[in-house]
């Protein structure tokens, strides 16, 4: 047992000493400075798309894809949904099925389209049925051997289902049922059992005419059980259904679509950061490995060995860039560019350190974020007082917002900057509905205040018009007490409603908000002490 445990002492050291001695990244080189320049942030960018999937990461969503469910997948911009979903492509073509990917911002803007709402979704959805259209073309063109007149065959479907795309006279929208006819004809004819088609980039259709795109698409594809969609959808910036004259039209949720897959719940630091902290290591060694034509074929632990000697003075800086980031795959890959940089500025340190990630997160955060929203005078009003009364004031990052407020103008604009972080916990308190709300953490490096000058720096604004915001402390301090009161918190449990938010935020909102009262603070603490 001695000489077993010594042996694998001196294997990890030869390893490390491997590691030292044959270091894969120089980060003070010019060719890594060019690398780290040229990786590519977005994936829709990418010009092949086999390099693409060559420096994916294998994770937990694309497993929950591999079902003929009709999915949504959520995600923030730059969390990696369309990286995800070409991955999916990738393995789907790999097993001979046939799947397509559409984006949805070659459909065009829709700001020139005249008419109503409704006529702007019948333009985009017989762009997107042209679109579908050209796909399978493709997959004509891809027939490696036709059997007798089968090329001549679906050509010939194809060209009925191109007069198909074209919305119908006299107030007509489309032929639905012969949309479905005919793609199960060119299923048959070429052989396929089933067609995936991954709708990219939905946010780009305008947002009054989703709902009306989403009836059309319900109607052709969704209700074709040899169809199966999966479409990738902003947080807070999408609407699937509308109640017009009395009548829902568009998809609904759990009658339409059953299976939600949410990608800012998979990469959240705080919850698992192991999984995290491994998962952007190879995110950073491949996209910097493809650019250097280094292999990508060691282990994980190699991975993670080589990026911690190579690149960082030590795991925590590592850890902070990956807080810094907030689980978005891009803002990761940016924030890593900008500290290279501010380390490529001195000349002391041979690797990253922490100075250049909080220098970095702050410059991404000045000069390219806050720049988007500084232009509009009460959104950045807005900004500067969440920033002086949640975290100068209150000595936190995380705040709640009443549920039916979820969708406010002024957070899908700061949801959608990527400056602040979306949750979907649902808080419910039985005899009675209580409250429904959300939390909605703001990110890690937004930490400074943007206007120093401000009247709520260093004491309690007064937020006038925005003062439903500040009504989450008042209603958070009732349903606390309530909890604490064991027949409530029985009946809580009895009726399995799940409680998501966190006691953390419960105690910092509630207790901050009204120190003069010690005997909540004092049960507060009990329940939730601070960690």
């Amino acid at each position: 047992m001695k000489w077993s445990s010594a042996f694998t002492l001196r294997m990890r050291h030869a390893r490390k000493v491997a590691v030292t001695a044959m270091p894969y990244f120089d980060a003070k080189s010019p060719e890594f400075r060019a690398a780290t320049l040229n990786i590519e942030r977005r994936a829709e960018r990418q010009i092949y798309d086999e390099r693409l999937v060559k420096c994916f990461v294998p994770n937990r969503v694309l497993e929950e894809l591999e079902t003929s469910q009709n999915q949504l997948i959520y995600g923030r911009r730059g969390v990696g949904k369309t990286h995800t979903m070409k991955a999916h492509l990738s393995r789907c073509v790999e097993r001979g099925e046939l799947c397509h990917y559409i984006d949805c911002t070659s459909f065009g803007s829709g700001l020139a389209s005249d008419g109503t709402h409704q006529n702007v979704g019948i333009r985009f959805f017989s762009k997107f049925l042209q679109a579908v259209c050209m796909q399978l073309f493709e997959d004509i063109v891809r027939l490696e051997q036709p059997v007798g007149n089968q090329q001549e065959q679906l050509e010939g479907i194809l060209a009925r289902f191109e007069q198909l795309c074209a919305p119908g006279s006299n107030g007509e929208t489309f032929n639905y049922a012969q949309v479905i006819a005919v793609t199960n004809a060119f299923l048959d004819c070429i052989g396929a059992q089933r067609l995936t088609v991954l709708i990219d980039e939905w946010a780009q259709i305008p947002l009054p005419s989703q709902p009306y795109f989403a009836e059309f698409l319900k109607r052709a594809f969704f209700a074709n059980p040899r169809v199966t969609m999966k479409i990738g959808v902003v947080e807070f910036a999408y609407k699937l259904s509308e109640r017009v004259n009395g009548q829902l039209i568009g998809l609904e949720r759990s009658a339409d679509i059953f299976s939600d897959i949410r990608m800012d719940h998979f990469f959240v630091w705080d919850e698992d950061k192991d999984f995290v902290e491994r998962f952007f290591v190879e995110v950073l060694f491949n996209h910097l490995a493809l650019q250097l034509n280094i292999d990508l074929g060691i282990s994980s632990d190699d991975k993670l060995g080589h990026v911690m000697s190579d690149l960082f003075t030590q795991r925590r800086v590592f850890a902070e860039l990956c807080r810094a980031s907030e689980g978005n795959a891009r803002d990761f890959l940016v924030i890593f560019g900008k500290a290279h940089g501010k380390f490529k500025q001195q000349t002391v340190r041979q690797n990253i350190g922490l100075d250049d990630v909080h220098n970095a997160a702050i410059a991404l955060y000045r000069g390219d974020k806050y720049p988007n929203i500084s232009s509009e005078g009460e959104l950045e009003k807005f900004l500067d007082y969440l920033i002086h009364s949640v975290i100068c004031n209150r000595k936190s990052r995380t705040f709640m917002v009443p549920y039916h407020l979820r969708n406010h103008d002024l957070l899908r604009r700061l949801y959608s900057a990527r400056i602040l972080n979306g949750r979907t916990p649902i808080v419910q308190v039985s005899d009675t509905i209580l409250s429904r709300w959300i939390t909605v953490p703001m990110h890690h490096s937004k930490v400074q205040p943007t206007n120093r000058n401000s009247s709520c720096f260093g004491k309690r604004a007064t937020p006038g018009p925005m003062s439903w915001i500040s009504c989450h402390s008042t209603i958070g301090e009732a349903f606390a007490e309530l909890c604490l009161r064991s027949r409530i918190y029985r009946s809580l449990h009895s009726r399995g409603i799940d409680m998501y938010v966190k006691c953390v935020t419960i105690y910092v909102l509630c207790v901050c908000h009204h120190p003069s009262r010690p005997s909540f603070q004092r049960s507060a603490r009990k329940c939730w002490p601070r960690r």
